[in-house]
């Protein structure tokens, strides 16, 4: 089972289950004060439409991170609240209680729906009587892990149904992490064990892509890969030792390896380091110059 399969199901399977709720959305009781803003911003998503449809019609890990990549960099999304329609000037700077609408499926899990444009939106409810907020993939991950109750969102639920569990949230804020940072978003605490072993299956292409790239770094001298796990979390660990800044290495490694994770984690970190040399005693590097 591929890492899409994982979390997506089938489009008409989906859109099976949540056409039982359309008719009377939910609000989410979980409302916070916030000041109400609306938006007439003008947007449609076209290249998250137009990667997500190659993805569709050819399903490689390429494609995947091209239109998930969209969604979390790019992407703006309609998100529909309980906020009055109204023209009243001073109202608009009012504190107010806030919430979202929602959709269950049968099991009871809740999403939030977005839309990647009116029309798609104005597709599900005609006549919009409240208003719909313009946010992005890290205001809907703040929304979806702030709430127990929320197990992701669905982007067009009610066509394309591109589906962010909860687990991919938090799977795709440590790509974010790992393409800006070059490390994704590790926390250790006292009760997390972690352990550093090799991995079961090794990540040919990834390695392979890696190295390609190394060749033409010349302040890399060696790089070895290593599995890290986490508590529950497991991500391959690449450990590298090089001469020079790796705010520009780590991240330009990161773009490399991120089309080949399949769903993993990746770390990166500097073999100079306590943790980088423990980590790789007495093991062969895959790379070295």
């Amino acid at each position: 089972m591929s890492f899409l399969d994982k979390f997506l199901k089938k489009k008409e399977d989906n859109v099976a289950e949540i056409k039982e709720t359309v008719e009377t959305p939910v609000v989410e009781a979980a409302a916070e004060e916030v000041e109400a803003q609306t938006s007439a911003e003008v947007f449609e998503n076209s290249q998250l439409l137009t990667y997500w449809q190659a993805y569709l019609a050819e399903q490689t890990p390429e494609n995947m991170s091209k239109a998930f990549e969209e969604v979390c960099v790019n992407g703006k999304f309609l998100l529909l609240s309980n906020l009055p329609m109204t023209d009243d000037k001073e109202a608009v700077g009012e504190k107010v209680d806030l919430a979202f609408a929602t959709l269950a499926n049968p099991s009871g899990e809740q999403f939030f729906p977005v839309f990647t444009d009116w029309q798609s939106l104005k597709a599900w409810q005609p006549e919009l009587t409240t208003q719909a907020f313009v946010m992005d993939f890290n205001d809907l991950a703040q929304l979806v892990l702030e709430r127990e109750e929320m197990q992701g969102f669905a982007i067009n639920p009610f066509s394309e149904n591109i589906l962010f569990t909860e687990d991919m949230i938090r799977n795709f804020r440590g790509h974010q992490g790992l393409k800006e940072n070059g490390h994704g978003e590790v926390v250790l605490d006292g009760g997390t064990s972690l352990q550093i072993g090799e991995p079961e299956e090794y990540p040919t292409e990834m390695i392979a892509a890696i190295t390609a790239a190394l060749k033409e770094k010349s302040e890399v001298k060696r790089a070895w890969l290593r599995l890290m796990k986490n508590g529950g979390e497991v991500s391959y660990l690449v450990v590298v030792d090089f001469a020079g800044s790796r705010e520009v290495l780590f991240p330009a490694l990161a773009e490399i390896g991120m089309p080949y994770l399949k769903g993993m984690f990746l770390d990166l970190v500097e073999y100079q380091s306590d943790f980088g040399k423990n980590a790789v005693a007495e093991v062969a590097p895959f790379y070295e110059k």
